[in-house]
């Protein structure tokens, strides 16, 4: 073999190896390097952030990556508080957003985007990026801060709002908006942006109905104090990291600290319920049943109106009288298709008072479906079904706790002389006697 033959047969050996090692690495695919933790950055936007004399409806904001807005609705707080929902959509690197109420003169408004901001990637947020300009020559600068703690554990509660009133608002909380608001962080955390000097009254809602001010059966707190925004000018140290887990540095520098900063707010909420029919059923022809959204201590009145059914009902009610079943007994009633009734109840307003209400009831029969062949045959004869009961009787008895039995429906009659009870006594059965008492005024259980 020549040393040319070797040397060839080397380098093919090597290349072969090569070529091996290669195909087993494919499947690893490229590694794409450190994943990005940055959140998207500013570049530019429309106006500029914290301009004057601002009047127009639209807002936009450049970013230097791909962004999408997440959950607008949630995360988006405009300040003062709009009564229609402005229209916050990303698209490429920008975002905007469309006022759909007029702007107010000479007023700072403030949009805190939480952190509805992400890039389009990896979905870093730009955490609590606030966006501010105002329609008159002056930008209001003050704010206050503070945390919200569930008045019964301490904990911190998130996502709901916390706004201010004047001073002289003295039941501004029952009636209107919030002059300025705030949302509550993931820690309860919360901060008033862009505040005038003055005095003020501070409330956390929890809004259900989005109207910002407080109606019953909300959750709220209320600040026993009165706050008057300020700041003052301090020696402040921030922390510079070289990456996301190693501290590089950490620098001083004179700052502005806007006061009070330390505000506790305790949130409650009424176990208050609207009331309300919350429905209305005829599944049987001879039932009528009303449900109630919350207890009543009333009883609805109720006006038949094409039918009389005066001592030719029974009522059966639960113990909080939110539902009531009505068994009609005379079978003229309770065969007409429709029954047409007028409901008198108390009802919640929008202030949460109660306030006699009728509601027109049409309740239908509704007859189970016939068989095409069934209806055709001449000597089909309709299935008697068997009366249902239950009762408490079981194969060991305690000798002296009650017999009950439950009727599904009310009994209008019954032969007594048919009902035995007996005890067996080694093997021989002796009977009993035994008094029959009616538990209810329905006429379904005894003892």
């Amino acid at each position: 073999m020549t040393i040319k033959n070797t040397a060839y047969k080397t380098m093919m050996a090597v290349g072969l190896v090569l070529a091996a090692y290669s195909c087993a690495n494919r499947a690893q695919g490229p590694t794409g390097g450190p994943k990005d933790v940055t959140p998207p950055k500013v570049v530019r936007s429309l106006p500029g952030n914290g301009a004057l004399n601002y009047n127009k409806k639209l807002i936009q904001i450049d970013f230097d990556e791909q962004v999408s807005i997440e959950k607008a609705n949630e995360n988006v707080i405009v300040s003062p508080p709009q009564m229609k929902p402005p229209e916050v959509k990303s698209f490429g690197k920008r975002v905007t957003m469309v006022f759909n109420q007029d702007l107010m003169d000479s007023t700072t408004y403030t949009i805190n985007f939480g952190n509805g901001i992400v890039d389009l990637n990896e979905k870093n947020p730009l955490k609590n990026y606030i966006f501010s300009f105002a329609t008159g020559n002056e930008i209001d600068t003050l704010k206050v801060s503070g945390t919200l703690l569930n008045a019964e554990d301490l904990n911190p509660v998130s996502g709901i709002i916390v706004g201010v009133y004047r001073e002289s608002d003295k039941s501004a909380f029952f009636e209107k908006p919030f002059l300025r608001i705030g949302k509550t962080d993931e820690n309860g955390h919360f901060s008033i942006e862009n505040m005038k000097p003055g005095t003020y009254k501070v409330y956390a809602l929890g809004d259900l109905n989005q109207d910002y001010f407080f109606q019953a059966g909300e959750g709220a707190a209320i600040l026993d104090s009165l706050v008057h925004p300020t700041f003052r000018i301090e020696e402040m140290k921030d922390t510079v990291w070289q990456d996301s887990t190693t501290i590089d540095s950490v620098r001083t520098y004179m700052g502005t600290r806007f006061l009070p900063d330390d505000l506790v707010l305790r949130y409650f909420k009424e176990n208050k319920k609207r009331q309300y029919l919350a429905k209305s059923e005829r599944k049987e022809p001879f039932v009528v049943n009303l449900f109630f959204n919350t207890q009543t201590t009333e009883l609805p009145k109720i006006k038949p109106l094409n039918f009389d059914w005066e001592g030719k009902y029974l009522l059966q009610k639960n113990s909080t009288m939110d539902s009531l079943t009505y068994w009609i007994t005379d079978s003229l009633v309770w065969k007409t298709d429709t029954l047409e009734m007028a409901v008198t109840y108390l009802k919640s307003d929008s202030l949460m008072k109660l306030v006699p209400t009728t509601d027109t009831l049409n309740l239908y029969s509704r007859k189970p479906r016939v068989n095409p062949k069934a209806r055709a045959s001449k000597t089909t004869v309709p299935k008697a079904e068997p009366f249902k009961l239950s009762t408490n009787i079981a194969g060991t008895f305690e000798i002296y706790n009650p017999v009950v039995i439950h009727f599904e429906t009310p009994v209008a009659d019954m032969d007594l002389s048919k009902v035995q009870l007996s005890q067996r006594v080694d093997t021989v059965l002796k009977p009993l006697t035994y008094k029959w008492r009616q538990l209810d005024s329905t006429k379904m259980s005894y003892a």
